[in-house]
């Protein structure tokens, strides 16, 4: 394993974080939420120990004092990803031990991850409590969102007990949202044991001048959108919304995944490809550069098959930090997040012709939308920074 010695003094509160890794690019939403919650506990005196099975990308190795660093498994238990998850959750729990041993935490912290449950064994062997980031109910998203082959749906009733085993053991769940924490309780955690601590943003990172030149030069209006080409996140909206604007306006979208080539096909199809820069997944603070030097940012998620939207989009909050006007879904937390006319411009969520009339509207103010963005920033400021967040589960451990 690789260790790393402490950035911070032996002297301070330590926090112990298991995550097992990003499951694709070294970008994206979920580094996101654990540099940025691990950074405000960082900020706030602690120091911050990661036992992973990767080493840690620049955005979240920038807030780690020390780390262990899982070796490879053998090629055999890597035949499925369901196998290797469990053959790892060993070799996790033995380098989070020495972790700790090290670092004397306070409390371990847990990315909630299928087959995991490492951090339960931690805490108790330490006797510390336990935090789990609960970003949805990961059994309901293998049913719901992965192709499995039919011998891996024979690992299904025990990734549902690991997921009870874990939330039950939970001091806190951290649950993204109101429906994410729903999916908790579901899952065996009690009542006064869940919080709801939503995504957040730092502002002092996130902001209107990291605009560097455009991705592509363009004489109109250029509009950004990030995200993990998920079927929540609604990128064909945008792409059937971008053919009903104007042939000036200019779209940049930045990230991968598996609806990409469709979105692709579709933009070829609609005549506006040429219209489409694909910029691919990038480091953060590229992302957040291309994303400052755009005219309008675009959060179009569309509702989730069967159940609440349960999402807590990180995008939604560098969006107001980069103070850019924001056209987004009116959809549960996105709804909640922002204010109508105050912080963005809102539109129902999975219609094309609704998010281009929005787009028009925000392009046909007299500021382009300035005054959104700006208010959209001092928002974030106010309620939405990732130190607001680790107030909150600090505070709920406290109690």
């Amino acid at each position: 394993p690789v260790a790393r010695s402490s950035r911070q003094g032996s002297d301070a509160e330590a926090v112990l974080a298991v995550w097992r890794g990003p499951t694709g690019s070294s970008t994206g939403g979920a580094i996101t939420h654990l540099s940025g919650i691990l950074g405000a506990f960082r900020r706030a005196g602690y120091r911050v120990g990661l036992v992973t099975v990767v080493p840690p990308p620049p955005q979240l190795d920038a807030v780690v004092d020390d780390v262990e660093v899982v070796p490879p498994r053998p090629a055999a238990a890597r035949v499925s990803h369901d196998i290797s998850d469990i053959d790892l959750d060993q070799p996790i729990r033995r380098a989070g031990l020495r972790l700790a041993d090290r670092l004397r935490p306070a409390f371990v912290y847990q990315r909630h991850a299928t087959f995991l449950t490492a951090g339960t064994a931690i805490a108790r062997a330490r006797r510390l409590p336990l935090v789990l980031e609960w970003n949805c109910s990961e059994v309901w998203a293998q049913a719901n969102w992965q192709k499995r082959l039919p011998f891996e749906r024979l690992f299904t009733p025990l990734a549902a007990w690991a997921e009870r085993r874990v939330v039950g053991a939970a001091d806190v769940v951290a649950a993204v949202s109101e429906p994410a924490a729903e999916m908790a309780r579901q899952a065996g955690a009690t009542d006064e044991r869940v919080v709801v601590v939503p995504n957040g943003v730092d502002p002092e990172q996130v902001r209107p001048s990291a605009a560097t030149a455009r991705a592509v030069p363009a004489d109109g209006p250029v509009l950004g959108w990030v995200g993990s080409f998920g079927p929540w996140h609604g990128a064909e909206v945008l792409i059937n919304a971008l053919s009903l604007l104007p042939p000036d306006v200019r779209l940049v979208m930045i990230g991968d995944g598996v609806e990409r080539p469709a979105c692709m096909a579709l933009a070829r199809m609609l005549g506006v490809g040429h219209r489409v820069t694909w910029l691919g997944s990038v480091p953060h603070d590229v992302a957040l550069a291309r994303l400052a030097a755009c005219d309008v940012l675009v959060s179009p998620h569309v509702p989730l098959p069967g159940t609440p939207f349960f999402g807590s989009p990180t995008k939604l909050f560098e969006y107001m930090a980069l103070g850019r006007p924001i056209v987004a879904s009116e959809l549960e937390q996105l709804g909640a997040v922002l204010e109508h006319g105050r912080t963005a411009r809102l539109v129902p969520p999975g219609e094309p012709a609704e998010l281009s009339k929005g787009i028009s509207e925000v392009l046909g103010l007299p500021d382009r939308g300035g005054r959104l963005g700006r208010q959209a920033r001092q928002e974030a400021i106010a309620r939405h920074t990732w130190a607001h967040r680790a107030t909150a589960i600090l505070d709920r451990l406290e109690r």
